[in-house]
């Protein structure tokens, strides 16, 4: 049997594993030398992201167009 399939997965996975380690690094050397008020709107952005991707995931499931007057 052949499982390149299988092998391009790994490697693509690993590609975005790395990827995400490497973003979280620069994070917390980002996030080291920042105050209280920095790190209150750093962390209130990533709350935001956070709840901005599940309104998009659950409006892009249900498969609907949703307006403001929708929401």
């Amino acid at each position: 049997m052949n499982y390149w399939h299988v092998e391009v997965y790994v490697e693509e996975r690993c590609a975005d594993i790395q990827r995400e380690v490497a973003s979280l690094r620069q994070m917390r050397q980002a996030t080291s030398d920042i105050g209280w008020f920095e790190q209150r709107i750093l962390s209130l952005g990533l709350w935001l992201v956070a709840i901005g991707e599940r309104l998009c995931q659950r409006y892009e499931t249900t498969g609907t167009k949703a307006s403001l007057t929708n929401i």
